[in-house]
């Protein structure tokens, strides 16, 4: 098959790229070449490459799940889950630090990109989420809740029953060690909904830091970096609460980053 395609020419990439939503297998194979190739071309000429998260949306918009249908052991789950961990756990800390610099600026620019009526969209459907989740957990957090129950430790969700005034709800309580875990996802860390609304959930998270230390709890706050829900990911992140408990150290905040 003769190459349909001028590598030097910017406007056929961004049209078959950007424009039409294509994938660089689809377009490498359209022209006889490999990904790769297209990919070095995209970037030569500045077009920014859609996440993995965006190209996996773009194919399951026009073609069915791959495993629709289909039923994976939980063998399977966890061996796939420990192999998408064991390759985070290969990274330096600069490479962890430059995904999560690189993460917050694709934030930020998002953001900054949007209308004020899409802005005003996303904060309420944020506001919508939240009541819709009040007394629920996400996956992440629900799996870490069970994994602490596994190893010993009496868990409560989701309650207002161990905070001062019945206050603060708190996401995974330990009522037996005084422990608080916050399961932070990425609205407490990272400008998702802009710079003003990250600093309201920063100070609202503050408050209830100072409330529950004041009445002699342990403050754990893990910061979910993940992607996807992951067994491997909550059994990481279960060690280092773990190990924080058995640290002793009481009626302070400890700040972990879930990764």
């Amino acid at each position: 098959m003769e190459a349909k395609m001028d590598w030097n020419n910017p406007k056929y990439l961004k049209v078959e790229y950007e424009d039409k939503g294509r994938s660089t297998g689809s377009i490498a194979k359209e022209n006889n070449t490999y990904p790769n190739t297209v990919r070095r071309a995209l970037i030569k000429h500045g077009i920014v490459l859609r996440t993995k998260s965006q190209a996996q949306k773009n194919f399951l918009s026009s073609n069915d799940h791959p495993m629709l249908g289909k039923e994976r052991s939980e063998e399977t789950k966890s061996r796939i889950s420990d192999g998408i961990q064991g390759h985070f756990d290969e990274l330096t800390d600069e490479q962890i630090a430059a995904r999560k610099s690189a993460q917050s600026e694709r934030a930020r620019a998002k953001w900054a990109n949007m209308s004020d009526k899409d802005k005003a969209k996303n904060i309420q459907k944020m506001h919508k989420a939240n009541r819709e989740m009040s007394g629920m957990g996400s996956k992440n957090e629900n799996m870490v809740a069970k994994l602490l129950s596994d190893a010993g430790y009496k868990t409560v969700q989701r309650s207002t029953d161990f905070s001062p005034r019945n206050q603060f709800e708190i996401d995974i309580a330990i009522p037996s060690k005084n422990v608080a875990i916050e399961w932070d996802g990425a609205a407490h860390f990272e400008p998702i909904y802009g710079e003003e609304n990250l600093e309201k959930v920063i100070s609202k998270d503050k408050r209830k830091d100072r409330a529950l230390t004041e009445f002699g709890w342990t403050v754990i706050r893990c910061r979910d970096h993940s992607t996807a829900h992951s067994l491997a990911f909550c059994r990481r992140a279960v060690n280092q609460i773990i190990g924080v408990i058995k640290t002793g150290e009481s009626c302070k905040v400890h700040r972990l980053d879930a990764e």
